[in-house]
């Protein structure tokens, strides 16, 4: 086959659009070759452009807030706190579940994604009362949004590390558990003023410059797709190292691993 390149950019002899076997220079070093009808990208010196981004869905226990009442010793505020909608109490914990929705983003590295929650949380003083709903998580800032009260998209809070994560995979299953939040949450101080200027409290006062608090937010993804790996994720994870690829799923069905990760 005869290689005839055109080097002018965005644009083609006459006649010679539709000519199969053609090579195109464009802007950035980049040749295409259309061969059949199908259109395939090559940098210049063969090494192939870089996908686009990936994402696979998250499931799991979600965000775990341990012992807020202890944590803003509400009591003594006269506050209380409870779960709302699909939110759950147990003990003094307050769980949000990941939601429907939620995904991780991954090229080489992870680059980012986003846990919806399910449900919410109630603060209250008296009778009065100010609800935290619609509540996520980005995966890449690590910071936590909530609708309080009427006012949508405010940035509440945020993980302490975001950067850094904690893989778990148990023997007999191809999920793995992210643990995003080891390092605590921090709460803004522009929430605890949001909180004060609906219920009375004096929160802010307290918490001039935020407080962290301990929780947890644990969400699982399947490394495999059917009877497949998934390495891209796999590997954006940093996981290539501990399992051993050629082995297929049944690498995922043997692995028994808590590690710490660079996640971004």
């Amino acid at each position: 086959m005869t290689a005839d390149i055109d080097r002018s950019v965005g644009c083609a002899p006459a006649g010679d659009s539709a000519r199969p076997g053609r090579f195109r220079w464009f802007r950035g070093g980049a040749v295409v070759l259309a061969v059949a009808g199908a259109v395939v990208t090559f940098l210049v010196g063969g090494m192939p452009v870089a996908s686009a981004s990936s994402d696979t869905p998250l499931t799991g226990a979600g965000l775990t807030l341990l012992d807020p009442d202890f944590a803003l010793d509400l009591q003594r505020r006269e506050m209380k706190v409870e779960a709302v909608g699909g939110a759950r109490k147990v003990d003094a914990d307050i769980q949000l579940p990941v939601a429907k929705g939620s995904k991780i983003q991954y090229g080489k590295k992870v680059t980012g994604g986003k846990v919806i929650l399910r449900g919410g949380i109630e603060l209250s003083k008296g009778d009065k009362k100010l609800a935290l709903s619609n509540m996520s998580y980005d995966i890449r800032s690590g910071g936590l949004t909530a609708r309080v009260g009427a006012k949508a998209n405010v940035v509440i809070g945020s993980a302490n590390d975001p950067d850094s994560a904690e893989v778990v995979m148990n023997e007999g299953t191809t999920r793995a558990t992210l643990k995003l939040a080891n390092q605590g949450l921090k709460l803004h101080a522009d929430f605890f003023t949001a909180v004060d200027n609906a219920v009375g409290s004096n929160l802010s006062a307290d918490f001039p410059d935020g407080a962290l608090i301990a929780a947890e937010l644990d969400v699982d993804v399947d490394l495999a797709v059917g009877d497949k790996l998934n390495t891209a994720l796999i590997v954006a994870l940093g996981l290539d190292n501990e399992i051993d690829l050629d082995l297929g799923v049944d690498a995922l069905l043997d692995a028994d691993l808590d590690l710490s990760i660079d996640l971004l």
